[in-house]
């Protein structure tokens, strides 16, 4: 993993539940990873993949073009993949943490 990737990771991990609101629930782990391709107009093959973090609560979408995808998370609940949305606030507070790491 990338050390911006890493970067993405350590935020999301920090922030709490109220940061992503519920987007969509789907019955497959392929059906969310091609609602994130298709919002990204992401390549075939450059299909996302769920990651599970250590230590995080959430699944993470991993690409070849965009990483570590921020915004959308995943959730698994009751046999049933949740997607997330990150909230405007949050994405803010998240903008203002990658302007601060590039100039350190």
């Amino acid at each position: 993993m990338k050390a911006i990737d890493s970067d993405k990771v350590n935020f999301i991990k920090n922030l709490n539940k109220d940061a992503y609101s519920p987007y969509s629930s789907y019955c497959r782990p392929e059906d969310v990873c091609e609602v994130i391709r298709m919002n990204y107009n992401l390549s075939s093959k450059d299909m996302p993949k769920l990651i599970k973090v250590e230590g995080g609560e959430y699944m993470l979408f991993l690409t070849k073009q965009v990483g570590v995808v921020v915004d959308f998370v995943c959730v698994q609940k009751d046999g049933k993949f949740e997607l997330l949305e990150m909230n405007l606030k949050a994405y803010n507070e998240y903008e203002r943490y990658m302007s601060e790491l590039m100039v350190a």
